[in-house]
C-alpha cells in the first residue's frame, strides 16, 4: 500500500488545484466578461455620442449659415423664412422662428408666440445658444431650440432653429444586445429627453431604478453623483437582486447625457450557457487528468527504476557507477571505522579492445566486476568509475597485502566464452579515517597512488602515503614556477657530442635541457614528466627548438661544418596538428635546414594510442627531417615498427652498453639491434658510453656514434663551439 499511497496522494493533490484553478478561472470569466460588457458599452456609447455631437455641429452650422445670409440679404420675415428653406437641406427641423425684443416670435409656419418672458435669456449671448428641453408653445411637443442674435433691418432679432427630441433617437444604436438593452438622452436630474424603446411612460431613469426597490435610494444616488461628476464612464451596480451595466457620456447641449442601461439578466442566458459548458470541459478534463495522472503516476514507479539505472548503475558490468560510488560512500563515511578506497584498471584495455573487439572488452570488464565482488565482503561497494577504471570502498579494518594478493589471483586470468585471457591490473589504495570527509579527496588520493604504480609490471600495487603529499607540493611548486621560467630564460640548453667511430670527429649532438632556479639546477628527471602531465611540455620543446635554432645559426657563421642537432619532441607535441607550421616559421626566423637537425622520439612514443605515429613520421620525413628512436630496446615495440616507420637512427638505450663485459657473453642483445640495423640501412647510436672497452666493443659491431661520458658530458653552447674548434674529443 505504501507503493501507491503517494501516487494517491499526488493524484489527490492535483485534482483539488484543477478544481481551485476551475473555481478561479469561472470567476476570472465572468469577471473577464462584465469587463468586456462594460467596454463595449462604452465603445458604443462614445461612438453614439460622436454622432450626435456631429449633428448637433451641424445644426449649428446651418444656423449659422443661416444667420450669415439673412444678415446679408434679407429685407422682411418672408425672406428670413425663405433662407432657411434653402438651407435646412434634410435636417428635420420642425421650423424657424424670429424672436423680437417685446417677446413677439414669428414662426415659418405662420404662428405667433410670446416669449416675452424669455427674452432677456436670448438676447444676453452672441454667440450660438442650444436650449435645455422644453415644450413647444406650438404644438406642445418635446423640443430644442437653436438661437442665435443677430441685426435684421438696423433692429436686434434672434433667430430660432427648432428641433424635435424624438429626432435625435434616430442616432442611437438600433438592438442593443439584441434590443433588449436601452439607450437614452437624460437630463442631469435623469429626465428622460429620447429613448431608443420609444417607451412614453419612462420620463425619469434614476426614479425608473428607485422604483425597483424603495430601500435602494442611496445606490441610486451614487449612480447620479457618479454620472454627473464625470464626463464619461462605465458602472456595474447591484440594486437589489438585479445587476446593471451602465454607460455613459456627456454631450455639449447642457445637462444633456447619453446612457446606455443593460440589466444583468438580459445576458444572464448566454452568460450561464458559457459557464455550463466551461464547467462541463473541466468536470471532463478533471476526469481525463485523474486517469492519465493515474497511469503517469503508476508508469513512473517504473521508470523511476529506469532513472535510477541510468543514473547510478552501469549498464555494462551492472555495477554502480562514479555517481552511485559517491552517494553511497556518503551513507558510510560518517562511521567511526578505518575505510579503504581501492582504484583498480586494467593495463592496456584500449590494445585489447582494438584486438578483441568491443563485445569481448565489455565481457572482460563484466568479468572483472563479478571477480572484484566475490573478493569483497557483502556490505563493502564495488563499482564501475569509467572506461576500464573500477572503484572499490572496503569499511573496516582490512590487509591491504592479503586484499591485493586477491585481486591479482583472481582478475589477472580472466575466462571469456571458452578462452583465457592474463590481463593486467594497476591499484591504488588510500586507508583513511571518518575524520576526513572530502569524498573527492578521498578518491583522487587512492588515485594518485594508482598512478604511481601505473604500468609497472614489478609493483603489484601502490599506497598513498604522506610522500604523495609531499610530491603533489613539489608539483605544484613546479608549475607555478614553469611560466615564468621561460620568460625569465631559466632553462639552458646543453648539447652531449655525439663521435663518430670511423673519423673520431663530432657528427652530432643532442640537445639536452637544464632547468638553473636561482642558482640551483632542478633534474629533468623532476620536471619533464610534470610537464608531460600537464601539457607544458609543448612549450619546452618549443623553447628548445627556437634555442637549437639560434645555435645552429651561430655555428653556421663560424663553421664550414656543423654536427646535425638532435632535438627531443614529446608526443604531446606530435599529437598537437600543427607543431611542424610553427616548427618551420621558426627555422625560416634562424636560416636553418631541415637537414641540420633530427627529431628524437621515444620507443613509448611509437607505440602510443594517442596518435598515429606512422602518418605523423612521414608527415615529418616529407619535410627533409631525420627521425631518431631514442632509448631503443626499452620499451614494447614490435621489430616489425623498423621496417614500417620512417626511421633513420636507433639509439640504443644506455640499459644495454651498462651490459657490454668482454669475459661474459651477455650482449647478444646488442649485436642483433646492430646487426638489423645495418639489414634496414639504420644509423646506430649508442648512448650513456662511459668506458673505452665499450667504445672498442660497440666499433668490432660498426656502430656509427658514440654519445658518453666516454668522450664528454652535456656541454654549453660555447663549450661545445670550443671543442669543435679542437677537432678532437679525446682528452
Amino acid at each position: 500500500m505504501k507503493k501507491y499511497q503517494k501516487p494517491i496522494i499526488i493524484t489527490f493533490t492535483i485534482i483539488f488545484i484543477i478544481i481551485v484553478m476551475v473555481v478561479s478561472f469561472l470567476a476570472y470569466t465572468q469577471n473577464l466578461i462584465r469587463q468586456s460588457i462594460l467596454t463595449n458599452l462604452g465603445e458604443i456609447t462614445k461612438q453614439d455620442a460622436e454622432k450626435l455631437e456631429n449633428k448637433i455641429q451641424e445644426h449649428k452650422r446651418i444656423l449659422e449659415t443661416i444667420a450669415n445670409e439673412v444678415k446679408e440679404k434679407a429685407k422682411n420675415e418672408q425672406e428670413i423664412f425663405d433662407i432657411y428653406n434653402r438651407n435646412s437641406g434634410n435636417e428635420e427641423f420642425s421650423r424657424i422662428a424670429i424672436l423680437y425684443k417685446n417677446g413677439t416670435t414669428i414662426t415659418s409656419d405662420g404662428k405667433i408666440v410670446d416669449l416675452s418672458e424669455e427674452v432677456n435669456q436670448f438676447f444676453s449671448v452672441e454667440e450660438i445658444q442650444i436650449s435645455k428641453n422644453r415644450i413647444s408653445k406650438v404644438d406642445n411637443e418635446e423640443i430644442n431650440i437653436y438661437s442665435k442674435k443677430i441685426l435684421f433691418q438696423n433692429e436686434e432679432v434672434v433667430i430660432l432653429l427648432v428641433i424635435d427630441n424624438d429626432k435625435y433617437k434616430n442616432l442611437f444604436t438600433q438592438n442593443i444586445f439584441y434590443g433588449e438593452g436601452i439607450e437614452c438622452i437624460i437630463t442631469n436630474t435623469g429626465e428622460i429627453i429620447a429613448n431608443s424603446k420609444n417607451e412614453e411612460n419612462n420620463t425619469n431613469i434614476f426614479q425608473d431604478l428607485k422604483n425597483i426597490n424603495e430601500k435602494e435610494f442611496n445606490k441610486v444616488d451614487e449612480i447620479q453623483s457618479e454620472i454627473l461628476e464625470n464626463q464619461e464612464g462605465q458602472i456595474y451596480y447591484k440594486i437589489q437582486e438585479k445587476n446593471y451595466y451602465i454607460s455613459y457620456k456627456k454631450l455639449s447641449i447642457e445637462e444633456w447625457r447619453l446612457i446606455i442601461i443593460i440589466p444583468e439578466n438580459i445576458i444572464a442566458k448566454n452568460l450561464n450557457q458559457l459557464l455550463e459548458a466551461i464547467i462541463i470541459v473541466s468536470i471532463i478534463v478533471i476526469i481525463i487528468t485523474l486517469l492519465v495522472t493515474i497511469y503517469i503516476l503508476l508508469s513512473n514507479i517504473k521508470k523511476k527504476e529506469k532513472l535510477y539505472k541510468l543514473a547510478y548503475i552501469d549498464p555494462i558490468t551492472g555495477l554502480g557507477n562514479y555517481n552511485d560510488f559517491l552517494r553511497r560512500i556518503e551513507e558510510k563515511i560518517e562511521d567511526d571505522s578505518n575505510k579503504m578506497i581501492i582504484i583498480l584498471d586494467i593495463d592496456k584495455f584500449k590494445t585489447f579492445n582494438k584486438k578483441y573487439g568491443h563485445i569481448k572488452g565489455n565481457e572482460l570488464l563484466k568479468r572483472v566486476g563479478e571477480e572484484t565482488k566475490k573478493i569483497v565482503r557483502k556490505t563493502d561497494i564495488v563499482c564501475r568509475l569509467g572506461n576500464d577504471v573500477f572503484g572499490i570502498f572496503l569499511d573496516g579494518e582490512v590487509d591491504v597485502k592479503k586484499i591485493t594478493n586477491r585481486l591479482n589471483k583472481n582478475i589477472t586470468k580472466i575466462q571469456i566464452e571458452d578462452k583465457w585471457y592474463n590481463i593486467h591490473i594497476s591499484i591504488g589504495i588510500y586507508v583513511y579515517h571518518s575524520k576526513e570527509k572530502d569524498i573527492q579527496g578521498i578518491i583522487d588520493k587512492a588515485i594518485i597512488a594508482h598512478d604511481s604504480v601505473k604500468g609497472k609490471y614489478n609493483e603489484k600495487y601502490g599506497v598513498y602515503t604522506d610522500k604523495f603529499e609531499q610530491q603533489l607540493s613539489r608539483e605544484s611548486e613546479i608549475e607555478n614556477m614553469m611560466e615564468d621560467a621561460i620568460k625569465n630564460k631559466e632553462f639552458e640548453v646543453y648539447y652531449q657530442p655525439q663521435i663518430s667511430t670511423k673519423t673520431q670527429k663530432i657528427e652530432g649532438a643532442e640537445a639536452l635541457v637544464r632547468w638553473n632556479k636561482d642558482g640551483k639546477v632542478i633534474s629533468p628527471g623532476e620536471f619533464i614528466p610534470i610537464f608531460e602531465k600537464n601539457g607544458f611540455i609543448i612549450n619546452l620543446d618549443k623553447y628548445i627548438f627556437e634555442k637549437a635554432c639560434e645555435n645552429i645559426r651561430e655555428m653556421k657563421k663560424e663553421f664550414k661544418e656543423i654536427p646535425k642537432i638532435s632535438v627531443n619532441i614529446s608526443k604531446e607535441s606530435l599529437v598537437n596538428n600543427n607543431f611542424l607550421i610553427e616548427y618551420e616559421e621558426i627555422m625560416k626566423k634562424y636560416n636553418v635546414m631541415s637537414e641540420e637537425i633530427e627529431f628524437e622520439i621515444t620507443e613509448r612514443t611509437t607505440v602510443s594510442n594517442d596518435i598515429d605515429i606512422k602518418n605523423v613520421l612521414n608527415e615529418i620525413k616529407k619535410k627533409g627531417f631525420c627521425i631518431a628512436i631514442d632509448d631503443f630496446g626499452t620499451g614494447y615495440s614490435s621489430l616489425n615498427m623498423l621496417e614500417t616507420l620512417p626511421i633513420d637512427t636507433l639509439k640504443i638505450d644506455k640499459s644495454f652498453i651498462d651490459k657490454i663485459n668482454i669475459k661474459e657473453d651477455n650482449t647478444s642483445l646488442i649485436e642483433a639491434i646492430m646487426f638489423i640495423s645495418q639489414k634496414l640501412h639504420l644509423k646506430t647510436v649508442a648512448e650513456g658510453v662511459e668506458t673505452i672497452e665499450q667504445v672498442n666493443y660497440l666499433k668490432k659491431w660498426n656502430c656509427d656514434l658514440i654519445q658518453g661520458y666516454v668522450y664528454s658530458k652535456p656541454l654549453r653552447f660555447e663549450e661545445l663551439k670550443e671543442r669543435l674548434r679542437n677537432g678532437s674529443m679525446l682528452s
